[in-house]
């Protein structure tokens, strides 16, 4: 089942209301000035890293081709931690 940032964020709004969710509405103003909606989809995207970073559920194969001479290299965009690196020889 997939949950989308509309859902959470409507989540995170009614859990900040003190008047039931008459106003939880992620799409309109929010009612207090305290966070943006931004913040609020920074917090919840800190949150998910965090719990796939700790869980190491996300687990992907990576291969970067070896330069001679070339001693760092970029890792992808996506990646939390290298949990194991290896060298092979083809």
């Amino acid at each position: 089942m997939a949950v989308t940032d509309q859902q959470l964020l409507a989540s995170m709004i009614y859990r900040m209301l003190e008047n039931g969710n008459t106003d939880a509405n992620p799409t309109g103003p929010l009612l207090t000035s305290m966070f943006t909606q931004q913040q609020m989809l920074d917090a919840l995207n800190r949150a998910q890293q965090q719990f796939l970073l700790d869980t190491g559920m996300n687990v992907s194969q990576t291969q970067l081709p070896g330069i001679v001479g070339q001693s760092k290299y970029d890792l992808p965009q996506d990646a939390i931690r290298p949990r194991r690196l290896t060298w092979t020889g083809d």
